[in-house]
């Protein structure tokens, strides 16, 4: 088995935490064992994801990418319904379909953005390593939400208050999302043995591009009252100030959020 490789020397002194992270990650470099099972993939992704960005970068790149988008997928789509059922009925499918292409549609639409960024602070990955890796951050976005959603049903099935339940999906998906782009970074400033900062502001897009996408997928939450899709035109900051400052339950005829 190869050796982990060593920590670079031009990271930044003054930042104790990030180079305890950098240590972790270096420490985790090296070829996974096993098979790239759906099952394996998943508890590398939350132990070790280090393994899989060496698989990506130096090995089984396609196989591992299959099974992170196959399990980004299923995750995605069953944390979908379970942000579905506060309203039942067709929102059960249809929130559910939306989330999923939402969150990808947002991952595809910041993937060039991601690559400029990467080139322009050092990084000397491909295009499909690029992909790769944001598939990888996906997939534990997806896995993190799953975790969360119990306790959100317990929740959508206990209250009638839309504007609660946007906030506490909202809550979920910028915890999930933080960590996952936290990720992103780490492994960026390893490979690339440079601190990437840049990328902390590509997170910044990439996470106001989700919340503009969630307002174009509307409603998510609510009943559907005007269709699947509200056809006004509305951005995500008029959005959730709405949703979030208004208290009465969806049957009164609330904003959907």
């Amino acid at each position: 088995m190869n050796e982990s490789p060593l920590l670079p020397p031009n990271l930044p002194t003054t930042a104790p935490a990030t180079e305890s992270a950098i240590a972790r990650f270096a420490a985790d470099y090296r070829p996974m064992a096993g098979g790239v099972t759906p099952a394996w993939v998943t508890e590398l992704l939350l132990k070790q994801p280090a393994a899989l960005v060496h698989e990506i970068c130096e090995n089984r790149a396609w196989p591992v990418a299959l099974v992170l988008l196959g399990l980004g997928t299923v995750c995605l789509l069953a944390y979908g319904a379970v942000m579905g059922s506060f309203a039942g009925g067709h929102q059960y499918w249809a929130t559910s379909l939306k989330f999923l292409t939402g969150t990808f549609l947002t991952a595809l639409i910041c993937l060039p953005s991601l690559y400029i960024f990467t080139c322009l602070g050092g990084g000397r990955q491909s295009l499909p390593q690029v992909l790769h890796l944001l598939l990888l951050c996906t997939a534990l976005c997806g896995v993190l939400l799953l975790g969360f959603a119990p306790i959100v049903w317990v929740f959508s099935q206990s209250t009638n208050a839309v504007g609660f339940m946007g906030l506490l999906h909202l809550t979920a998906w910028i915890v999930a999302a933080g960590l996952s782009l936290r990720l992103m970074v780490t492994a960026m400033r390893f490979l690339n043995r440079r601190s990437m900062n840049i990328l902390v502001g590509w997170c910044f897009i990439f996470i106001v591009v989700s919340l503009q996408m969630s307002t174009c997928l509307r409603p998510l939450i609510g009943p559907p009252d005007r269709g699947l899709l509200e056809p006004e035109k509305k951005s995500f900051f008029k959005h959730w100030h709405d949703c979030l400052s208004d208290c009465h339950p969806p049957s009164t005829g609330t904003i959907a959020a």
